[in-house]
């Protein structure tokens, strides 16, 4: 069974709940779709105003709940440049595109380094993918595609996974819950931490 699994790069939740995919043991395919919130930030990424860093702490508070501790992001990114290498990983390394979506949020909320930078966004796409990986002009389209039908589910927040069946985990699910999801693809979800 492939599951899709909607993220978004500036989305604390969706790092967790990443992490805690990528903590389980199962043998279901997980296929990464990044959506993009906010496009129009620009690149450098900046630093986030005072309303992103209060809903920032509100946000980190929860997920120290979770006992999932990350820093407050310093910077701001677009997100397009690391969504073309995921979207180019997907399309031709797929089965080195969870592992590139996870070492993209490290680099962005563990390690501070500005994924909204082209260079920065390769240079991690180059220490998961094979050096065969390039960004071929097609990627824009399959991100818009993720995009469009992410945007016609009933409600369109991150993180959510997305069974063959239609069934939907959205927001942090607890890891027995997670588990059995992967291996049934049926009973649907929702918590309430979401972006």
């Amino acid at each position: 069974m492939t599951f899709v699994f909607y993220l978004d790069f500036r989305c604390p939740f969706c790092f967790a709940q990443l992490d805690r995919l990528q903590s389980i043991a199962h043998s279901a395919t997980v296929e990464p779709r990044i959506v993009r919130h906010d496009r129009e930030i620009v690149v450098p990424a900046l630093e986030p105003d005072e309303r992103q860093r209060a809903a920032m702490q509100q946000y980190l508070t929860r997920l120290e709940a979770e006992q999932f501790a990350v820093p407050a992001l310093t910077l701001w990114p677009n997100t397009r440049a690391p969504s073309l290498w995921l979207a180019a990983a997907t399309a031709r390394e797929p089965d080195r595109a969870l592992k590139l979506a996870h070492a993209l949020y490290v680099a962005l909320w563990r390690e501070g380094r500005d994924i909204s930078q082209d260079r920065v966004a390769e240079r991690v796409a180059r220490t998961v993918c094979t050096s065969r990986l390039r960004l071929e002009g097609s990627e824009p389209e399959l991100i818009a595609q993720w995009q469009r039908s992410f945007e016609k589910l009933p409600s369109a927040k991150t993180p959510m996974i997305q069974s063959p069946h239609g069934a939907t985990l959205q927001g942090i699910i607890p890891t027995r819950r997670l588990e059995a999801f992967l291996r049934s693809g049926r009973l649907s979800d929702a918590q309430e931490d979401v972006c």
